[in-house]
């Protein structure tokens, strides 16, 4: 049995979680040579070739409503015409939101101008599931530096909570020592 919280804390776990990407995203326009004169421009596309997660379109939502709430313009897209050269230029960043095998649903020349962009300087961002390309997109691995290989087998892990984390909404309501199993 695992130690979930309840729903209302799950979702505030999630706001907080979100927020911290956004934050994210944030200090990823502070640090390119733009400014803040203009909104973060990000495109999430969460198209995916085998496992599909159900909250997926939840979380596109979700992501467009907190990127409104802190001058971010988040675009949603599974069209694969959206990651052309002549598109892409005119974002910072790119959310896979659980985009799995990308090597199946996108060709190489679909794939390149991804790749080209991102060499230029463009961001690239990876929720969850979006690592999960099982060998189909090599560039995509070595960006990320990993790869999905397999589920584990269910296991229970044991957590410390570091005394410095205690006050962390994600935390809230956990011992300073307590197990999962996943």
């Amino acid at each position: 049995m695992t130690d979930l919280p309840p729903p209302a804390e799950l979702h505030q776990i999630t706001n907080n979680f979100m927020t911290r990407v956004l934050i994210l995203l944030g200090l990823l326009g502070l640090t390119m040579d733009m400014g803040l004169a203009r909104p973060i421009e990000v495109i999430v596309y969460s198209k995916t070739s085998w496992y599909r997660h159900p909250e997926i379109a939840r979380i596109n939502g979700y992501l467009a409503t907190l990127g409104a709430k802190h001058d971010i313009n988040v675009s949603i897209t599974e069209s694969a015409d959206e990651l052309s050269a002549r598109n892409l230029k005119n974002y910072d960043l790119i959310l896979f939101n659980n985009a799995t095998n990308l090597g199946e649903s996108l060709t190489v020349d679909q794939r390149k101008p991804v790749i080209q962009w991102f060499n230029n300087g463009g961001g690239i961002m990876v929720m969850h599931a979006g690592i999960v390309q099982n060998g189909t997109w090599p560039e995509l691995i070595d960006i990320a530096g990993c790869d999905f290989h397999g589920d584990s087998e269910f296991m229970e892990a044991r957590f410390l909570v570091d005394p410095k984390a205690e006050g962390d909404p994600i935390v809230a309501g956990k011992s300073k020592e307590f197990r999962y199993t996943a």
